[in-house]
């Protein structure tokens, strides 16, 4: 059949779409970015090391860039194992240009969870620096010194290290900082209010084997986004933050969930509740009238209320990971919502009412126990991705064929049966179904 070939063409010519390589940003690490200039101070940290002989300049640099000039300006480092690591390092980190410095130890596992310990001084060349990643490195009280005399740093992103009283104390001091992520041990007193530049928080347990406790907390009032992972914030904490506009409390454990009462400033943007336990969504939410990201991801909740259409603004809702049977009718009112992620909950109809979220261009309703989807889907005519897999979905709308925009089509293990409408044969946009 016609419909069944062009499935089988579609996801092939998708699959080489899903390979195309993501674009590069000047000064921003990942996993699948990484890559070295071969020309200019790069070139002359690989001779380098290549010449020392004791050591492969890729077991150590995984990402190197230039500037205009040649000059180094982001390098992203394995701390070396040989004899003579040190001298190497210490090489590598003597150009001033540098901005940014990701810098891992030599156990980047943690399955001991040890730390590298490197040598004081290594920071010192470090004039320009802005933005300090590290990440299983064990820092003595000089390095500490050398960080914290940084003029120029504004992120610093510390992982894989218990965090004592006094590094932290010396940490709150660097009020130059706008971004600070950092692993926390229990029973710290943490007093950042003098940091009046600092916009962006993150903190988490140290180790997943550390969950932290005992913490007294204080925070500068500019905070704009607060991420925390750690159970004993107060909820009351928050609510004197009054430039807060994104919070994210996953894996929280400091409230009695049913008595959860949940006060945030009014100018909240977004809000991420994940991993909580959550049986219900909490009354003071729905006066959020500025919220325009809603994550619940990975909770207990049985049921969505009418209130949720309270959110006027709201663009992103992720309920995926609970236990919802049923969506409410008055939902299509959330007129500006662009992505739903409905996936692995328990939801057997989608109302005709889903036809008036117009503004949809993607919808993730798989992994639930529909039979069918609304004739009304149609009406979604900015609607991109729907992905409907692992349902029991026998036959699909007519309208699906008003869908001009839809790129991506998932309708894997449902119980489709020959009879595909020819209205999809008119999506031309299609680039992946299957």
């Amino acid at each position: 059949m016609l419909i069944k070939n062009l499935i089988i063409l579609f996801f092939l010519f998708g699959l080489a779409l899903s390979l195309d390589d993501p674009e590069d940003t000047e000064l921003e690490f990942s996993e699948s970015e990484d890559y070295i200039d071969f020309t200019g101070k790069c070139k002359e940290i690989v001779d380098f090391i290549e010449n020392k002989k004791s050591s492969s300049y890729d077991d150590i640099v995984n990402k190197c860039k230039v500037n205009d000039k040649g000059e180094v300006i982001l390098l992203k480092l394995r701390y070396p194992y040989s004899d003579d690591k040190d001298e190497i390092i210490q090489k590598i980190l003597s150009y001033d240009t540098v901005r940014v410095l990701y810098l891992v130890g030599n156990d980047p596992d943690g399955e001991k969870e040890s730390s590298t310990t490197i040598n004081a001084k290594i920071f010192t060349n470090l004039k320009n620096l802005e933005n300090l990643s590290l990440r299983y490195i064990k820092l003595s009280q000089s390095n500490i010194d050398e960080i914290t005399s940084l003029k120029n740093l504004k992120e610093l992103y510390i992982s894989g290290l218990e965090i004592k009283q006094q590094v932290f104390n010396d940490i709150s001091n660097m009020v130059t900082l706008e971004k600070l992520s950092i692993g926390i041990d229990s029973s710290l007193t943490i007093d950042l209010t003098k940091m009046d530049k600092l916009k962006d928080l993150s903190l988490f347990p140290y180790s997943e084997y550390n969950i932290s406790e005992n913490i007294s907390f204080k925070l500068p009032k500019n905070i704009e986004s607060l991420i925390t992972k750690v159970n004993s914030v107060s909820i009351d904490l928050f609510e004197n933050l009054n430039n807060l506009k994104v919070l994210n409390i996953g894996k929280y454990y400091g409230y009695e969930k049913d008595k959860f009462k949940f006060k945030v400033p009014k100018g909240l943007k977004e809000l991420h509740i994940t991993y909580n336990d959550l049986k219900s969504i909490p009354e003071s939410i729905y006066s959020l009238e500025n919220l325009k990201e809603f994550d619940l991801s990975d909770n207990e909740i049985t049921t969505l209320p009418e209130s949720i259409v309270k959110l006027e603004k709201l663009e992103n809702l992720n309920l995926k990971f609970n236990k919802l049977t049923k969506i409410p009718e008055k939902i299509g009112e959330l007129k500006n919502l662009s992505v739903f992620e409905l996936s692995y909950n328990e939801i057997t109809t989608l109302l005709e009412s889903f036809g008036n979220l117009t503004n949809l261009k993607e919808i993730y309703i798989g992994n639930n126990k529909l039979n069918s989807l609304p004739e009304s889907l149609g009406n979604l005519e900015n609607l991109e991705t729907l992905d409907a897999t692992e349902n029991n979905i026998n036959n699909l709308p007519e309208s699906i064929g008003k869908l001009k925009n839809l790129k991506y089509f998932n309708l894997e293990k449902n119980k489709i049966n020959d009879e595909l409408p020819d209205s999809l044969n008119s999506l031309s946009k299609l680039e992946y179904i299957i």
